[in-house]
This record gives structure tokens, sequence and C-alpha cells, in this order.
């Protein structure tokens, strides 16, 4: 069963491969397209119907073209999501953006997707570094200071109650304790 034209379809759309060579290949002026009509096809039309005809296809293409680049970026950031697994959904739903954001550009590279996020896994695994480091260096201070307070605790045994020796021990265990903070 054959689809019923749409009431605002416009009755130049059954010359739309004809009207997208003349106007968008040879650049035909407006005046140049009606009088084609008139003339291959029979269709009486004014220029302005033309123009109007253009400006909804202008859109149209527009349409298409973003449909296509969101399509472009969702497939490149699937298939990196898919060789990282890796990637958290912020991350991805990053690369997404800066997807859409480069096929959007006039003269997108696909590979620059790829660049970018090469960067950002290069950033955020520098982070994951740091904070191994971060915390490598915490155990290392704890224990240290675990070590410092058995040796304390055995040295103030050994002083006993001695005055000076005490008092030398307690400016000694407040340096150490700063050290160790």
């Amino acid at each position: 069963m054959a689809s019923k034209p749409r009431s605002d379809a416009s009755p130049l759309n059954q010359f739309r491969e004809q009207l997208d060579d003349w106007l968008y290949i040879e650049n035909a002026s407006f005046q140049e397209v009606s009088q084609r009509l008139a003339r291959d096809h029979s269709c009486m039309c004014s220029p302005s119907s033309v123009w109007r005809w253009k400006q909804r296809r202008d859109e149209e293409r527009l349409l298409e073209q973003i449909t296509n680049k969101a399509r472009q970026s969702r497939d490149v950031v699937a298939k990196f999501a898919e060789e990282n697994p890796e990637l958290d959904a912020s991350f991805t739903n990053l690369l997404r953006q800066v997807a859409m954001d480069l096929v959007s550009s006039p003269n997108p590279d696909p590979q620059a997707i790829c660049l970018v996020a090469g960067k950002a896994l290069k950033l955020r695994d520098q982070d994951l570094q740091r904070q191994k480091l971060e915390l490598a260096a915490d155990k290392f201070k704890a224990s240290l200071r675990s070590k410092i307070e058995e040796g304390l605790g055995e040295l103030a045994k050994t002083i006993g109650s001695n005055p000076e020796a005490r008092a030398l021990y307690e400016q000694f265990r407040g340096v150490v304790t700063k050290a160790t903070a």
C-alpha cells in the first residue's frame, strides 16, 4: 500500500534528484530551474516556490549531515570504548562530546578523536599513578611512624626516671612527632 503524501509536501519533492542536481551541482538560478521544470516536466512554479523548496531542502540536508556525523562519532567512540573496556561512563560521555564536536567541524578528522582520547587516557593514567604514589608514601609514613614509636617506647624504658634524660627524650619525641605528622 503506497503512503499518501503529506498535506504540506511540496509538489516539487517528486523532482528532488533533478532539483538537487540543478541547484547544488550546477548552481542554476531559481528562474532557470523554474523554466526547466516547466519545459522538462510540465510543472509550472514560480522562482520563489523553487527558492522556498530549496530552503526546506537545505534544512533537510543539514539534518542529514548532523545525523550522519552523530552516527560517525557514536561509532568511533563505541570502537574506542570496546578497545578500552576500563573506561568509565563519564569518560565515555566526554569522548562522545569531543567526537561530536570534531565531526561537526568543517573538516573533520576521525583520527583526531583517537588522539584526544589517547591524551585523555594518558592524563588519567598519570593521575592514577600519582594516586598510587601518594598511597605508597602514606603507607611508608605510617610504617616509619610505627617503627619510630616502637623505638621511642623502648628508649623511654631505658631512660627511667633521670630528669635530664627525660627532658631530652621529650624534646626529641616532639621533633620526631612533628617530622612524621
